[in-house]
């Protein structure tokens, strides 16, 4: 596509497409900002040590008459001054139209050019569309450029308020419909009103013909009077100012912030889709998962071995270049994947145990199987395996993704309220089945020596309006005669905090008791049903924040918006009856899928 040129090294933002190169030099010039003389940027040669670009023409040093480039006199007889905020964004693109296009077309410069990705599912390439070949400020570098210089403008007062504030939470804020923390107008969605409350038209001409004379002693084709240079400068600044007015600021509008799931899920495939296809439905899937250390976290399980073809993980980049390296399995043996996901269950909170921690994201397996073909054998092997691994693990969401035409043997694995078939084939509703999985709590072994207890904790972040639900299975509860849940704050904004019990296959929320919790204070939720069987109700515990102080400086912290609380369960008091046997352990699934 010789007419369609690569623009390389841009990213696709909700607010469109930008450069990323001119926003982070922004950035970087605002943490050392300088104002400097442009005569202080060039080395004034010495009489006879001229370098090539100091003189008009190259002849033979001999034949040489020593005066110096008429650019090198302009700019050592100017008195303009280069802010590097202004150089590294917006001038440094314009100045960049003024030297190289001015000499040629004059008032007829071009600016803006865009284009187009090359999937709108899973877009890897941008072709640009320019006329007449023209890239010297294409769309992406101009947005690039806008959005570094807000940002750079505001970081000084930003780190002064918040001295920890990470690269990652700025762009996050900015880039999002809520906008900074510390000031919600500044934000992508508004950047045509927050460019131009602290970007003055005249200084902003300035700084380009500043930058101009440097870019035009290093680079430029033709010398131009101090007077034309200017004029090429107000050309360009004029088409910039119409093009961002007319063209690129009226566009905006700010989106309705959309809710990901936090989840942990382990994906299988029947190898139905061609390799392209899988890659895109399952790039997709993971944007919609929000796969990241804030978000969700995702394995896959080769469907016809069982083996891992991406371990566990909570970035998005290896999850992309698993998609696209992943061999496409030939069948789906569901038994095998049943076992390897029962496994990895077990292990996994074997560790999180080891390390006194209680809980984590919701667990969910994703079996796409838009072809299964299932024997009647298979199906009965792979029930057992479902009802082994249920039995140790009754709190995994199992999603069944296939065609209505293929449903029929899926549904008879369906023998848990956990368990979902999806055939509507719509991508999104595997996302929106799983907004509903809450928040795992697996407590350790119950502890009859309460006063000698571990506290085993779980960490947790909220936002304002966001609520994070955790739930406490009944399996876990077993021989147990009190439950007691302690939230302790850390002075970062008041949530509120409820408690309710749930019998199983019901919706109706019993005993349910709320309260708000701020500042450093801690509250305890104790729930006194004596759990002796497997009949009793699950215990859901809500989070829900309610204002933030914008101070969370911990790593954890996608930004200061967030609210950190920790969640504990300090002992699980043991019933006075008779301990668990061996002999009931061993009849523990038998009686839980009865009573499913």
């Amino acid at each position: 596509m010789r007419s369609c040129p690569l623009e390389l090294g841009v990213i696709l933002t909700p607010y469109g497409t930008i450069a990323p190169g001119p926003l982070i030099a922004g950035i970087a010039a605002a943490l050392q900002p300088q104002t400097v003389a442009v005569k202080l940027l060039v080395n004034i040669p010495d009489q006879l040590n001229y370098d090539d670009y100091d003189v008009d023409i190259m002849i033979p040093k001999s034949e040489m008459i020593h005066f110096r480039s008429m650019w090198l006199h302009s700019i050592l007889a100017s008195d303009t001054n280069l802010d590097n905020i202004w150089a590294s964004t917006v001038a440094g693109d314009l100045a960049e139209m003024a030297v190289h296009q001015g000499p040629s077309v004059g008032d007829r410069m071009l600016l803006g050019a865009t284009g187009f990705w090359n999937s709108s599912i899973r877009p890897q390439m941008f072709y640009l569309l320019g006329k007449d070949g023209s890239f010297d400020a294409t769309r992406a570098e101009i947005v690039g450029a806008v959005d570094g210089f807000i940002i750079a403008k505001h970081l000084k007062q930003w780190t002064s308020n918040f001295t920890t504030l990470r690269l990652s939470e700025i762009l996050d804020m900015y880039y999002s419909p809520k906008g900074m923390s510390f000031d919600s107008t500044v934000k992508a969605c508004n950047r045509g009103q927050s460019f131009w409350y602290i970007a003055s038209p005249t200084v902003l001409e300035q700084q380009v013909y500043a930058a101009s004379q440097i870019l035009a002693y290093r680079c430029s084709s033709v010398h131009m009077s101090n007077e034309v240079l200017k004029t090429m400068v107000h050309y360009s600044v004029t088409k910039f100012t119409d093009y961002v007015n007319n063209h690129l600021f009226p566009g905006l509008h700010c989106i309705k912030e959309q809710h990901h799931p936090k989840v942990e899920v382990l994906v299988t495939t029947d190898g139905a889709w061609s390799h392209e296809y899988a890659a895109d439905f399952l790039g997709v899937l993971f944007e919609d998962l929000n796969i990241s250390p804030f978000g969700s976290s995702v394995g896959i399980i080769d469907g016809s071995s069982g083996k891992w073809i991406l371990n566990v993980t909570s970035s998005f980049s290896s999850a992309h270049s698993a998609i696209i390296n992943q061999t496409s399995s030939t069948n789906l043996n569901l038994t095998e994947v049943f076992d390897v996901a029962s496994d990895y269950y077990t292990n996994k909170w074997k560790e999180l145990h080891r390390n006194h921690t209680i809980g984590g994201l919701g667990q969910a397996i994703i079996i796409l199987a838009p072809l299964i073909r299932l024997s009647e054998p298979e199906l009965q092997q792979a029930l057992i395996s479902l009802k082994n691994m249920r039995s140790l693990h009754p709190d995994v969401n199992i999603i069944y993704y296939t065609t209505p035409e293929r449903a029929d043997p899926l549904r008879k694995l369906l023998i848990s309220q956990e368990d979902y078939l999806l055939t509507s084939l719509r991508i999104n509703d595997i996302s929106t089945r799983l907004l509903e999985v809450p928040n795992s709590i697996r407590p350790g072994p119950c502890n009859p020596n309460v006063t000698l207890g571990v506290r085993d904790q779980i960490e947790g972040y909220v936002y304002p309006q966001e609520v994070n639900i955790y739930r406490l299975d009944p399996l876990w509860r077993v021989n147990t005669k009190t439950v007691t849940v302690k939230i302790v704050g850390f002075g970062y904004g008041s949530v509120e905090i409820c408690k309710w019990n749930q019998k199983r296959s019901s919706i109706t929320r019993q005993l349910l008791s709320c309260r708000e919790l701020s500042g450093n204070n801690e509250a305890e939720l104790t729930d006194f049903h004596t759990c002796q069987k497997l009949d009793c109700p699950t215990i859901f515990y809500q989070i829900r924040g309610l204002s933030s102080t914008n101070k969370c400086a911990e790593a954890d912290c996608k930004t200061p918006r967030h609210i950190r609380y920790l969640l504990r369960i300090e002992n699980l008091q043991c019933s006075t009856a008779d301990k668990l046997t061996a002999s009931f352990m061993t009849l523990l699934p038998l009686f839980f899928f009865t009573l499913i």
